[in-house]
């Protein structure tokens, strides 16, 4: 194998590495890594203590946090569970898929009103038991969450916040109008949970604050872990992607739509369960409880904890319920105080009190046993492993086992030459402007293909309609015969083209493996439900990407930076990783845009040796470039667009000779020699 990508620019980027990662690092970022060194059981023994603690609260009572007279700590206690289980699910939306909903509390509002609806002696539908009533309103509200999701979700940022405030008030108004859900009226005597006491009396009756405590926490507590298997599975990976980029996402494979949607059905079959607990609890429903003041509150919730942190979700739902109760005195003015705080927070500390950093692959101690068997490098996670200022070679840290997982089956020899692609006639326009003017070339299989031409020629214009991001005016572009204009980007990758982006875009708030893992997820086939109660087809794929993830940053030269956010890397890292991403997706065409962007003669050489390797391992690839040295020594053959048009195809040496691309580059007196 050829050397790709190491040594000089290795040994230039550690500095500045090294500088990023004490600054990321902190005292939370190093007690949560010297946590995953604890054996299972360990931490399986702590977790059942806080359980413990968690469900002794409302018996302990302890005075420094004990409610003002007037307000019973036990029913306190329910609130704030009630409260988290809320924000829990609508971090789901708004934390993990950075979907601004402003409108939670309609989800709610419905999931209340179907524990009333047919539990309620006021009710004239047939009665169920309370307890068949949580799950009839989680299918509800995720019918509800469908409904709304599938003409809203194309939406983003302000449009899609002003929607979904418009659902929670149609909710509430709905409930005023229709007869049925008898409006202020509302319904009495909500169902509880079956159960008595020696006495004969209701365990679960509105004033026994502790029961409803516990059975709300118990059912947090399997939220909790079903939400954990969901975000340490390609569904999780998903959502932070679309929530950090989701043109990016869709590239690399994320359907962003279908992720979105089921985003926004688990969030409101979320927040209609907290519904029905509420119901049952409190014993009365009516439309006066599900104003929009209550939505603000529950966004509160999750901003103040920290949005995209379940935990933090938690801690900020438990004091959005606590501080009015403990501090009685500020109760009425608490949505002036929650909306100073959110503003305070935005400013001084956006990532919340606990922050948003997700682990989204499960087992660290697997990445780094993976990651010494495969390229003899351990991951620095978090500052935590020393790094030497001299890097290996990249040639003596790439082992034959890393050159096998990473290329893919080679293409037969016979097939060596044959057309891969074939843009025939392609042109794209923009209101008047002509981008992409009837360009017509073929791709052949397994050679490096350079396009070229001077800034505006179109050449990200046809790589965007190649993959989809823009719809062509006319012409066709076939992938081994099938056309594939009007597909979606996501099918496009997974049918076998890749790309990189002229402008960075990776994943920011991801590691650098799990960017990697990200472009894998495309050629996965666990669903949601499978994610969800970690199947072992979700297992056995995830144990799969961890290696094939690991054995492509090898390959770039990068394995010793695999649990390295990638917003912390050095530009040079970025440019490799955003490679290593590309070929996550087993690309049959791999289409690199501007990859020497901003590096010197050093890395250049480096990534012309890594260009090389990569399409000695079977790949394809189509590469951009201004660098007139590197396309010309790393390229079979060339084409030259000027103004959206061909203006030239051949070899390297035939296009350095063209008269016409002498004149595009130099002008025509230059071409005349006459400059």
């Amino acid at each position: 194998m050829s050397t790709p990508m190491g040594g000089a620019a290795a040994a230039q980027a550690i500095t500045d590495t090294q500088a990023t990662e004490t600054r990321y690092t902190g005292r939370l970022g190093h007690l949560r890594h010297r946590w995953e060194q604890f054996p299972r059981w360990q931490q399986w023994f702590v977790w059942a203590l806080v359980a413990m603690l968690v469900y002794a609260l409302p018996l302990l009572n302890p005075p420094i946090l004990t409610t003002e007279p007037g307000n019973d700590w036990q029913l306190a206690c329910f609130d704030m569970s009630r409260f988290a289980l809320v924000a829990l699910g609508l971090n789901v939306v708004v934390g993990q898929a950075g979907l601004l909903d402003l409108g939670y509390v309609g989800f709610f509002a419905v999931g209340s009103y179907v524990a009333a609806l047919w539990t309620s002696p006021d009710s004239a539908y047939i009665h169920i038991p309370y307890l068949w009533t949580l799950p009839l309103a989680m299918v509800v509200t995720v019918c509800f969450g469908v409904v709304l999701g599938i003409p809203t979700l194309r939406l983003r940022g302000d449009y899609l916040a002003i929607v979904t405030l418009g659902f929670g008030e149609i909710i509430r108004l709905l409930a005023t109008l229709i007869p049925a859900l008898k409006g202020q009226v509302g319904f009495q005597n909500v169902g509880a949970p079956p159960g008595t006491d020696a006495g004969g009396h209701e365990i679960f009756n509105n004033s026994a604050g502790t029961p409803w405590f516990w059975f709300t926490v118990t059912i947090i507590i399997c939220v909790l872990m079903l939400l954990t298997n969901l975000e340490r599975s390609r569904v999780g990976r998903a959502w932070i992607a679309i929530r950090e980029d989701e043109d990016a996402a869709e590239i690399m494979g994320v359907p962003k739509f279908r992720f979105k949607i089921w985003a926004f059905g688990i969030g409101a079959a979320l927040g209609g369960l907290s519904g029905a607990v509420f119901a049952g609890q409190v014993g009365f429903v009516n439309n006066q409880k599900f104003d929009v003041q209550t939505s603000i509150l529950f966004l509160a919730a999750v901003v103040l904890g920290g949005s995209g942190n379940k935990f933090g979700a938690l801690l900020g739902g438990a004091l959005v319920s606590y501080i009015p109760l403990r501090f009685t005195a500020i109760a009425d003015y608490k949505y002036l105080i929650f909306g100073a705080a959110l503003v305070l927070m935005m400013i001084f500390r956006p990532q919340g009190l606990l922050g948003s950093r997700s682990q989204l692959l499960a087992n660290v101690r697997s990445i780094r046993d993976t990651s010494r068997r495969l390229v003899g490098a351990v991951p620095v996670i978090y500052g935590e492993t020393p790094v030497s200022t001299e890097p290996e070679p990249v040639e003596e840290a790439v082992t034959p086992e890393v050159a096998e997982i990473v290329a893919p089956d080679r293409p037969l020899e016979t097939a060596v030459g044959e057309n891969l692609v074939e843009i025939n006639d392609l042109s794209v326009t923009f209101g008047g402007l002509t981008a992409l003017d009837h360009v017509s070339f073929d791709i052949r299989r397994g050679e490096i293909l350079g396009l070229i031409g001077p800034n505006g020629a179109g050449k990200t214009t046809c790589f965007n309609a190649m993959t989809g991001v823009y719809d062509p005016s006319s012409g066709d572009v076939t992938l081994e015969g099938a056309n594939i204009i009007g597909k979606s980007q996501h099918v496009i990758t997974r049918l076998g083209i890749a790309r990189t982006f002229q402008n960075i875009r990776l994943f920011g708030e991801m590691t650098a493996l799990e960017n990697v893992v990200v472009g894998l997820d495309a050629r996965h086939r666990t669903g949601t439900w499978g994610a969800l109660f970690r199947s072992p087809t979700h297992r056995r794929e995830e144990r799969e990407s961890i290696e094939r993830g690991l054995a492509l940053l090898g390959f770039v030269g990068i394995a010793d930076r695999a649990e390295i956010l990638a917003r912390n890397l050095p530009y040079g890292y970025q440019r490799r990783l955003e490679i290593a991403r590309a070929l996550a997706t087993e690309p049959k065409l791999l289409c690199l845009d501007e990859p020497a962007a901003g590096f010197n003669p050093a890395e250049k050489d480096e990534l012309m040796a890594l260009i090389r390797t990569i399409r000695d391992d079977g790949y394809t690839i189509l590469l951009i470039e201004h660098d007139m040295r590197l396309v010309m020594e790393v390229t079979d053959r060339i084409v030259v667009l000027e103004f959206g048009k061909k203006i030239a195809e051949g070899s390297p040496a035939e296009i350095r000779n063209n008269p016409a691309v002498i004149a595009a580059y130099l002008g025509e007196e230059a071409s005349n020699g006459t400059a």
